[in-house]
């Protein structure tokens, strides 16, 4: 069942659905961990299919010539959503501790991810915890080359051509995380994103995947993000431009105005108590 969703779901949530940017930043591609649930024994591991690794590696390179490692990262930009604006802010270390900040008229909405766990905290309210659906595996993905795009070598990541435009060169990667949770499994598009690749630049146009409620509601929408205004930042391509799309209508956008790597982010950014508070 589809339903009508909007950014109010990732900043301003009574609930939220499903990697990515606003995801996506708010949006955000949400992928397995593997710590983070029960394993089942003897999964065959996904498929890769050679032609669609060689496309995400000509992107990665694209995307990331810097010749040292990212440890953790700071954006800032603003959210426009419904006509309004909003300071947004976000903060990364590794690829799976994730915390965005949207400040509002009466404070601040915070939203932590922490290797596979999340929470959403209103500015005014309690904290929420986050469903798994959202969240087990969720990657940065404001940042494509901190995407799980980055993690495609892995044994369970599957990685599948889907199509190639003769005519704009564009290529489809759909990446799959081995679901390995019992309730998980039953979501058949769980784990589950797909990529636009430009052939020539190898830089990522465009992600989308299926967000799922966070309440006890079936119902989902499909997400997408696309990326324009790439700027190389310490090496690294970042797409200073992403707009939003929910079951193909315009929700909101993002502009970045500043994004600074190895800054020395704390880890107690991402504690999903948010100290105690």
């Amino acid at each position: 069942m589809k339903t009508k969703l909007s950014a109010q779901h990732f900043f301003f949530p009574a609930w939220r659905l499903k990697q990515s940017a606003v995801s996506c930043l708010f949006v955000f591609c949400t992928f397995f961990n593997p710590q983070a649930i029960a394993q089942i024994q003897d999964v065959p591991q996904p498929a890769k299919d050679p032609a669609a690794i060689a496309l995400v590696q000509r992107s990665l390179a694209a995307m990331n010539t810097s010749a040292g490692a990212l440890q953790d990262s700071v954006s800032r930009g603003t959210l426009k959503y419904h006509g309004q604006q909003y300071p947004i802010t976000f903060k990364t270390k590794g690829t799976t501790l994730i915390r965005v900040e949207v400040q509002k008229n009466n404070g601040t909405n915070i939203r932590i991810v922490n290797n596979g766990a999340g929470v959403f905290k209103p500015a005014a309210g309690p904290i929420r915890h986050l469903v798994a659906a959202n969240t087990l595996a969720e990657r940065v993905s404001h940042i494509p080359a901190l995407s799980i795009l980055a993690e495609s070598q892995n044994a369970n990541v599957g990685v599948q051509l889907k199509d190639v435009s003769a005519t704009t060169g564009i290529g489809i990667v759909r990446l799959s995380l081995q679901i390995n949770d019992r309730e998980l499994k039953r979501l058949p598009d769980a784990g589950q994103c797909e990529f636009s690749i430009d052939s020539a630049t190898g830089l990522v146009n465009k992600i989308s995947f299926t967000n799922f409620s966070e309440s006890d509601s079936p119902a989902t929408a499909n997400l997408e993000i696309v990326y324009s205004d790439y700027r190389v930042v310490s090496g690294i391509a970042v797409p200073f431009h992403q707009i939003t799309y929910i079951d193909g209508v315009l929700d909101s956008e993002v502009l970045l105005d500043s994004v600074r790597f190895n800054v020395g982010v704390a880890d107690t950014e991402f504690d999903l108590n948010l100290g105690g508070n």
